[in-house]
């Protein structure tokens, strides 16, 4: 059976605010970067790490997408209607997009990529995106078995219609996520193991994918039957695990740009021709508790440990710019609440310790922190380990791992904590 993964609201969360430094000119129109590991899948319906995010939003790209205000905007659909209820919309398919292999897109690759991300045998963590549509959750959970039956239908090649079970007023940004990117069940049929790899798998976004040499390198070069316009030829992306080894190569103009560069990284490239770009990224960092056995089974003392981490230090220890989170939801966007839960005072959570039965930390079993990789990984597991040892006397044994280790731990829940 598999375990469930509960996060808790009181835990110490940041919004990151990615900082990338630019070499300048790309050279024969080929642009360089680097990976911290491989992608886990490039199975849009299934991926969830950033490791896959720069890959797959250069092969794919949605109905709508983001523009700089944060908005949704047009993308592979050219309009969409929203009935007077606000509770179904039809979307209308940009004419003329062509999948690389030469097919017409039509809105049936959404419908089908929309209840292959529901179906239980999929396995998508990210299924509950869709749950707000009519029937959605009941298929997922396998009390509705006919496909026909959840509001997801093209009406003919051009239009997609989407019925919801209640007004979402933020579901025009569901669409811009890339497990809502449309499929080719056509292909996956005929290759159901490889077709997301070179040579098998087809896209309608600028690129496509090249190259993939695990642990070492993935290309990507442009798509002649994109719709849009592209203007970088190439895309090289190397597989650095080591993060010294990749600030060396972006020193040594091995590569165009770094990215979550610190603030250690602008005091170095100050002068000598770089650029510095502060964008903001979109998402909140949490730390999250396996319930399923010990004492982080007490939601209490889940609190307790919550209290020991100052989540206003976070962004001077990674030094990338990132802002304690207050809520799920950043600033920025609908839905944002400024406040956010009160903090458990420190005082209060050692007594929950003692009343427990684990005075000052003593007799607490060792916890185990997993921590997916990247570029800061050591410094916040460092941070954590500390904090609950100095604040509430708690042993941790922390260790940073690559996205697939990651996943493989977290589903035999073999760790206690995990960012």
């Amino acid at each position: 059976m598999r375990k469930k993964w509960i996060v808790p609201i009181l835990v110490p969360t940041v919004l990151l605010l990615c900082t990338s430094t630019w070499t300048g000119a790309v050279e024969n129109n080929v642009l360089r970067f680097r990976l911290s590991g491989d992608p886990v899948t490039l199975d849009w319906n299934l991926a969830h790490s950033s490791h896959e995010t720069h890959i797959i939003m250069n092969l794919m790209e949605g109905l709508v997408e983001h523009g700089p205000d944060l908005v949704p905007r047009p993308a592979l659909a050219e309009r969409w209607d929203i009935s007077p209820d606000g509770k179904t919309y039809t979307f209308r398919i940009r004419p003329g997009v062509k999948w690389s292999d030469g097919a017409p897109l039509t809105a049936a690759h959404f419908r089908d990529s929309w209840l292959r991300l529901l179906s239980p045998k999929t396995g998508s963590a990210s299924a509950s995106f869709l749950f707000d549509i009519e029937n959605a959750e009941a298929f997922h959970s396998r009390k509705i078995k006919d496909p026909l039956a959840v509001g997801i239908q093209a009406l003919d090649d051009q239009r997609l219609q989407v019925r919801l079970k209640r007004v979402v007023p933020h579901f025009l940004h569901l669409p811009t996520f890339w497990v809502t990117f449309p499929i080719r069940t056509d292909l996956i049929a005929k290759n159901p193991k490889n077709w997301a790899s070179p040579g098998k798998m087809v896209s309608i976004g600028p690129y496509l994918l090249s190259k993939w040499q695990p642990g070492s390198r993935i290309s990507l070069k442009r798509n002649p039957a994109y719709y849009g316009i592209t203007t970088i030829d190439q895309i090289d992306i190397s597989i650095v695990r080591d993060d010294a080894r990749a600030r060396a190569l972006f020193q040594e103009g091995k590569t165009d740009f770094f990215l979550e560069a610190t603030t250690e990284d602008l005091l170095k490239t100050q002068g000598g021709g770089n650029r510095v770009a502060q964008f903001p990224y979109l998402a909140t960092y949490y730390l999250g508790f396996n319930t399923q056995s010990g004492p982080l089974k007490d939601p209490a003392l889940r609190r307790a440990l919550s209290a020991a981490f100052e989540r206003d230090r976070i962004g001077s220890i990674l030094q990338g710019g990132q802002i304690p989170a207050k809520s799920w939801v950043p600033p920025g966007m609908l839905g944002h609440r400024s406040g956010g839960l009160p903090d458990e005072p420190l005082f209060d959570a050692r007594a929950t310790l003692t009343k427990a039965g684990f005075p000052e930390g003593r007799k607490f079993p060792t916890l185990s922190l997993l921590i997916r990789k990247f570029d800061g990984a050591e410094k916040l597991g460092a941070f954590l380990k500390s904090s609950l040892k100095e604040k509430l006397g708690i042993a941790t044994e922390a260790s940073v791992t690559s996205p697939a280790e990651f996943d493989r731990a977290l589903k035999a829940g073999k760790a206690s904590l995990f960012v």
